[in-house]
């Protein structure tokens, strides 16, 4: 799969440790230490995916991710936060920035190399949805913006009662949205689940789920979404802020 990768650290082992890794897996690579050196190169030629380490003090990572989020010519690029510190602060502060996943060290090559696979795939999606409209728009084909916005469909997959419970209290308490739960098993075999819900959220709270078993969801979920004309992508478990709930997220929204 190919695609451009801007990796941004300024401790040169970093730089070079990821750039091999990254270049073995057949990706276009460049490297540079700071979001400065960055800037100049995103000017020049945008990047697909964006891999910041934000734990450097001596610059705003944070801010700068920010900005390409604000500015409409970079707001698609996938931004990777690795290094970063494994704690909730640390990666909330990190996702607040812009952040698409957070990858604490020491980085296994494996995971890193199925986000960012994930997050390319994503992109390319985007992209096609994007051409796509563009053509109807060129054509005459466009349809009018829809006077209604329907809320959000949540559904929270879950096989404990007590943990969904309160959860799914919280939840609705945080958005404002009616939150839907059902058992994890139910969302492959009742197939009009994925259809009407435009956000999964998966409850790893209790310990209960393997990771063999949650991976194996999700991995049968997103062929399930992507053949319902969903654009979907994964986020990596992290514990939400607000109540303290180890939670997984995985994301269909609706095109």
């Amino acid at each position: 799969m190919s695609g451009r990768i801007l990796i941004v650290d300024s401790v040169s082992t970093n730089r070079i440790v990821l750039r091999v890794k990254m270049l073995a897996a057949k990706y276009d690579v460049d490297a540079v230490a700071t979001c400065a050196e960055a800037a100049e190169r995103i000017a020049i030629c945008p990047p697909d995916l964006l891999l910041i380490n934000l734990t450097d003090h001596a610059q705003d990572g944070h801010g700068f991710c920010r900005k390409l989020r604000d500015n409409y010519a970079t707001m698609n690029i996938a931004i990777i936060s690795v290094g970063e510190l494994d704690t909730s602060a640390a990666r909330f502060n990190a996702l607040d920035a812009g952040a698409d996943d957070i990858l604490p060290r020491p980085i296994s090559d494996t995971l890193l190399l199925a986000r960012v696979r994930s997050l390319m795939r994503r992109r390319n999606m985007s992209r096609k949805f994007q051409m796509r409209d563009g053509t109807n728009r060129n054509f005459g084909f466009e349809e009018q913006p829809a006077g209604r916005i329907s809320p959000p469909r949540i559904t929270l997959l879950s096989d404990c009662t007590i943990s969904a419970a309160t959860l799914s209290d919280d939840l609705q308490v945080g958005l404002g949205h009616r939150i839907r739960v059902i058992a994890s098993d139910c969302a492959l075999i009742d197939t009009t689940v994925v259809g009407s819900t435009d956000l999964f959220i998966i409850d790893c709270s209790t310990g209960q789920m393997p990771s063999s078993q949650l991976f194996r969801l999700v991995a049968d979920l997103i062929p399930t979404c992507t053949d319902q004309n969903s654009c979907a992508h994964w986020r990596r478990p992290m514990d939400t802020m607000r109540s303290g709930w180890p939670i997984s997220l995985f994301q269909a929204s609706q095109q």
